[in-house]
């Protein structure tokens, strides 16, 4: 608890001072690894709503927040049979027409740690054991530090993020950096966020939640 106080002490110090800058928008689009300057900007060869041929029921925030950058980044629409092609792991080894019978419906969950289920909370934690041991790569702090500087000052994730239920609990389908960062944060005393004019964010957060009718889940 000490070294998760401090973690969360420092960042707020460098909020306070202004040292921490982020986009007008703060907007921060699923496992999208850019620079995070206000510069940065994607010109998409592919769009939702190509995207959306694929997957015409799916809600244009979920395409966005998981799919869009991956389909700009390495091709759309996905092989079939995956093979080798990276969409295979994005998917969970599951193909589009699976997929497409996943109905998303946007809720207020409880995202604390202890509501995840135990592949989500080995995922999480071990982005937070990195960070707090100083073991991250500069791809992992990065990736880490935007969403828990956005959520510091928010109060909220920078999007809804996207995930199923589990039998034992929430797995994030995308998100595992900013849950990181929210958990993180949830472990800081009020008092931290309080003499700073912050207030410290709720459990309770916005998730699009998928359902597929069979009760399945990604492979992987």
């Amino acid at each position: 608890m000490g070294l998760q106080r401090t973690v969360v002490r420092l960042a707020l110090e460098e909020l306070a001072a202004g040292r921490v800058l982020l986009s007008p928008a703060g907007t921060f689009r699923g496992r999208r690894k850019p620079s995070f300057g206000t510069e940065h900007k994607i010109c998409p060869m592919v769009t939702v709503a190509q995207i959306k041929e694929k997957l015409p029921n799916w809600p244009d925030a979920v395409v966005s927040e998981w799919l869009l950058y991956f389909a700009n980044d390495i091709g759309w629409p996905p092989a079939e049979p995956f093979g080798s092609d990276r969409w295979g792991g994005i998917l969970g080894g599951r193909p589009l027409s699976w997929w497409n019978e996943v109905t998303w419906k946007e809720e207020s969950v409880d995202c604390s740690f202890g509501k995840l289920s135990k592949a989500a909370q080995g995922r999480v934690g071990d982005i937070i054991n990195q960070i707090r041991t100083k073991k991250a790569d500069a791809v992992t702090t990065r990736r880490y530090q935007h969403p828990f500087k956005y959520i510091m000052e928010n109060g909220v994730f920078p999007n809804p993020m996207v995930a199923m239920r589990a039998q034992d609990g929430l797995s994030f389908i995308d998100g595992n950096y900013r849950m990181a960062a929210f958990t993180d944060l949830q472990g800081a005393p009020a008092e931290l966020f309080e003499k700073r004019g912050l207030k410290k964010p709720s459990v309770m957060q916005n998730v699009w939640i998928g359902s597929h009718p069979k009760g399945e889940l990604p492979r992987a």
